[in-house]
């Protein structure tokens, strides 16, 4: 993975599409990875707050917003804690951006049966371990900045709130 602040923008049709996901109908988990640390997404910026579910689940993996946001589960890790595995059991959307995610022994994998959005800096990585559903290949914080605001334009005016609730 790329360690520089990379500008590479997801293909607007990529993000659409991902908008189009039916999130509000779903029980989603956003899973942050190490990616969005690179792309200086991680600090206690808007994106967290706009793309967490208020009544799902919330940002998980360690280089994402620190773990005093109020939604967060903590790190995916092999020591994760009850949260994580209680909302990864009933999850059945998994948002994966900025993360390769890549099968490891030092952190839990994604469990059959969930749709995956994944997203991440590197189309290498789309499809090496896991298939996913749909993919947006581009900068973490320019996807999730570009998904934020192509769910606010899909919901239009007075659409409000929180981008992936209904």
């Amino acid at each position: 993975m790329c360690r520089c602040r990379c500008s590479a923008r997801a293909d607007p049709d990529a993000v659409k599409k991902a908008a189009q996901m039916p999130w509000p109908r779903r029980t989603p988990i956003l899973w942050a990875g190490q990616g969005v640390h690179y792309a200086q997404a991680s600090d206690n910026s808007p994106r967290w707050r706009n793309c967490c579910p208020r009544r799902s689940s919330p940002p998980s993996g360690q280089e994402r917003d620190p773990g005093n946001h109020p939604l967060s589960l903590g790190a995916s890790t092999r020591s994760r804690g009850k949260p994580y595995v209680d909302f990864m059991a009933k999850a059945d959307l998994v948002f994966a951006v900025g993360s390769s995610l890549t099968k490891t022994p030092f952190g839990p994998g994604v469990p059959a049966g969930k749709t995956i959005v994944h997203s991440t800096n590197d189309a290498g990585d789309i499809n090496k371990e896991y298939r996913a559903d749909h993919a947006v290949v581009g900068d973490a914080a320019l996807t999730l900045d570009a998904l934020i605001a192509e769910v606010s334009r899909q919901k239009g005016p007075g659409g409000g709130g929180n981008a992936f609730t209904a």
